[in-house]
């Protein structure tokens, strides 16, 4: 299966800052994800990872995706085993990995 993949990034700035107790948040960063398969079915989601808070970083969930892509046409190639199979246990993460 085929399936054709944008990724836009975006910041997204709070009305007011989000108060944490790591400092004030001022604004959002993240990729809007579009993957359409060779039907045209559409599938949105969003990559926003918060390495604040123990996840990984946007750079680090964006080269996770890289090895995946093909970049002449945007394409990802999934095997029968699907996702997992490709790219691993999404259970494990980055920081898992990392030691987080």
């Amino acid at each position: 299966m085929k399936l054709r993949l944008a990724l836009t990034p975006y910041r997204a700035a709070f009305a007011r800052p989000v108060l944490t107790s790591r400092g004030p948040w001022h604004e959002r960063h993240g990729l809007w994800v579009v993957v359409r398969d060779e039907d045209g079915v559409t599938g949105l989601g969003e990559i926003a990872p918060l390495p604040d808070w123990g996840t990984e970083t946007l750079e680090e969930a964006r080269a996770a995706l890289a090895p995946l892509i093909d970049e002449r046409d945007g394409s990802i190639a999934l095997s029968p085993g699907g996702w997992e199979r490709d790219v691993g246990d999404p259970s494990r993460g980055a920081n898992r990995e990392r030691g987080r």
